[in-house]
């Protein structure tokens, strides 16, 4: 897992001029962390591993995900993704399945 910190930078070039840069995948709902999961196939799949992509929106106790973040997560979901929102290393390895 990486991690995906969403913002704007602001720099002044050598002109004067003032630019913003948009950063983070896929901007404003991007999940917290990204990375993928590890899945082995079954020797009748061939017995090769694969990567899921995997989206973990980090919160706080009491704290829920956005509707943005809700949003990236259901898609990371609906195309066979590991995502949720997570408050411990235990939600982690539960959304991953491992726990």
């Amino acid at each position: 897992m990486w991690r995906n910190e969403i913002g704007v930078a602001k720099y002044k070039s050598k002109t004067g001029d003032i630019y913003h840069v948009p950063y983070g995948i896929p901007g404003p709902g991007g999940s917290d962390l990204l990375g993928y999961t590890m899945y082995t196939i079954t020797a009748a799949d061939v017995g090769k591993s694969l990567p899921i992509f995997t989206g973990a929106e980090c919160k706080w106790k009491g704290k829920k995900a956005r509707d943005n973040q809700q949003k990236f997560i259901d898609h990371i979901l609906s195309v066979g993704g590991y995502a949720g929102t997570v408050r411990s290393d235990e939600d982690y390895l539960k959304l991953i399945g491992a726990a």
